[in-house]
């Protein structure tokens, strides 16, 4: 799910080497935009 969210361009994500890491930032962004959109349904 989270790989299929940052595909799509929903949660950001940084690559470290081999590593992808998920900036706390990003992740208030995507919480912020779930947010939105249950408000809009």
């Amino acid at each position: 799910m989270i790989y299929e969210q940052i595909r799509s361009g929903r949660l950001r994500s940084v690559k470290k080497g081999r590593t992808r890491l998920i900036p706390a930032l990003a992740i208030t962004d995507y919480i912020a935009l779930l947010e939105q959109e249950a408000r809009s349904t």
